[in-house]
C-alpha cells in the first residue's frame, strides 16, 4: 500500500509542478519548469546500480511538493518548494532542504525543511530503499517532522526522489531533483 501511495504521489508531484512550472508568478516556479525538463531526459523507472553511483560528491536540485493537514485530518493543503540535497557518496550521506515554499495557488508562504542525518542504504532495488533521513520545519505555521525514504534513478544516479512521510498527522510529500 504505502509503494503505490509513493508512485501515486510521484506522479502527482510531476503533474501539478509542470502545470505550476511555466508561469513565473510563484516563488521559485520559473525554475521549476527548467528542473523537471531536465527531469524528463533521465529514465525515472529505472533504478541506478549501486555500482553506477557517483563516487565524490553531487548537488540534486528540483521541486518538492507537500501536503498538510492544517490541524484538521479532513482537509489537506498544498504546497510546494525548491529542493536542494547534497550527498557525499564516499561516506553514504546526505543532507538538504526546500526552501522557497509557495501554495499551490503559487502564491508565497513562510517555512523551509532540513534534511538531515541521511544515510545511503547500499540498497537501490525499489521505490524508497536507497536512502533514509529525517526532515523537520514549518511550511505556513505548520509544524512538520517527517521520515525520509529515497532512491535514485538513471543508468548513472543523475536523479533522486525523496519520500517525506509525516510521523504525526496525514502530511506527507515527495522531492525529486536532478544533478
Amino acid at each position: 500500500m504505502k509503494t503505490i501511495f509513493k508512485v501515486s504521489t510521484v506522479l502527482f508531484m510531476c503533474g501539478t509542478l509542470v502545470a505550476c512550472g511555466g508561469s513565473g508568478t510563484g516563488s521559485g516556479t520559473a525554475n521549476y519548469a527548467s528542473q523537471l525538463a531536465s527531469l524528463q531526459t533521465l529514465d525515472t523507472t529505472l533504478f541506478t546500480p549501486e555500482a553506477n553511483l557517483p563516487t565524490g560528491s553531487a548537488t540534486y536540485r528540483g521541486a518538492a511538493s507537500f501536503n498538510v493537514d492544517n490541524g484538521s485530518p479532513t482537509t489537506l493543503t498544498g504546497y510546494y518548494g525548491e529542493l536542494a540535497v547534497n550527498v557525499r557518496f564516499a561516506d553514504d550521506t546526505l543532507f538538504g532542504s526546500v526552501t522557497n515554499m509557495a501554495n499551490f495557488d503559487q502564491d508565497p508562504v513562510s517555512g523551509s525543511i532540513s534534511i538531515t542525518n541521511g544515510v545511503l542504504t547500499g540498497n537501490n532495488t525499489g521505490i524508497g530503499d536507497g536512502l533514509t533521513a529525517d526532515a523537520s520545519g514549518t511550511i505556513d505555521g505548520n509544524s512538520l517532522t517527517m521520515d525520509v525514504t529515497g532512491h535514485f534513478f538513471d543508468s548513472t544516479g543523475g536523479g533522486i526522489a525523496l519520500y517525506f512521510d509525516e510521523t504525526t498527522s496525514l502530511g506527507g510529500g515527495v522531492g525529486l531533483g536532478v544533478r
